[in-house]
């Protein structure tokens, strides 16, 4: 697939390859969206818990938010007064809850749409 389409563009002078490279470009663009598209379509189809209703998962993460709340926590590895390391923070939020976002596509939506509580 990728000779078929990169492989028919034309091999033309000097003056031509900034214009070739950059259709080079706009194929690569458009293979990386469609394997994007299949990925997806992939990942909500494999796992039955990506093809629950948005509805039931705004009630489960609202439980989830309940009971995995964000939390304030220090960093034990971190010096504050030593900017070298991360962001010199002493204190980060854990992820929690919102780890539900990675799972796939859809979870991540209704988890947007959540009100963080």
């Amino acid at each position: 697939m990728v000779q078929a389409r990169l492989g028919s563009l034309p091999h033309g002078a000097q003056k031509d390859r900034a214009d070739l490279k950059e259709l080079a470009e706009i194929e690569v663009e458009a293979i990386r969206n469609g394997l994007a598209r299949a990925l997806s379509l992939r990942n909500a189809t494999a796992s039955p818990a990506c093809r629950l209703p948005p509805e039931i998962l705004a009630i489960i993460f609202s439980y989830l938010q309940a009971i995995w709340p964000t939390r304030l926590v220090r960093d034990e590895g971190v010096n504050p007064t030593d900017d070298s390391v991360g962001d010199g923070e002493p204190f980060y939020f854990t992820r929690a809850w919102y780890t539900v976002a990675h799972v796939c596509h859809l979870w991540r939506e209704v988890k947007s749409a959540q009100p963080y509580k």
